[in-house]
């Protein structure tokens, strides 16, 4: 069964307010990463050990460019992932948000056409009389 039209303004209205309690945001994606320094008598050089690290990196493509900045501190990676965390939240809540005002605009035009109908259909009986 379709939502009503007045549950789904309930439900944009809910969005609104979720999106203006989201506080900062920022794109990109954070990582963790291992690496090896190639030195051939290095502990990373062994069969089955990760490398040196852990090394984190915030990466972000916006129109186009690459951006990437290395996170030194721990708060800093903390920060950063709780920022890309919102983002994507804040991704899922403007999707949802196209949805119901797509299905609001659609249930407007069916309801015009209906009341549309119903006027001809009067007008009709009127001309037969």
């Amino acid at each position: 069964m379709e939502p009503s039209r007045s549950a789904l303004k309930e439900e944009r209205a809910e969005i609104i307010r979720r999106l203006e309690n989201l506080g900062s945001f920022r794109r990109g994606t954070v990582s963790t990463n291992y690496r090896k320094c190639g030195k051939p008598t290095c502990h990373c050089a062994k069969e089955g050990d990760q490398g040196h690290g852990p090394q984190h990196l915030w990466n972000a493509t916006i129109g186009g460019k690459s951006y990437a900045r290395h996170l030194k501190t721990a708060a800093e990676v903390k920060q950063y992932e709780e920022e890309t965390m919102r983002y994507r939240e804040f991704l899922a809540l403007s999707k949802r948000f196209i949805e119901i005002n797509e299905k609001l605009c659609q249930m407007h035009a069916v309801r015009e056409e209906e009341e549309l109908s119903q006027v001809e259909k009067k007008l009709q009986t009127r001309s037969l009389r």
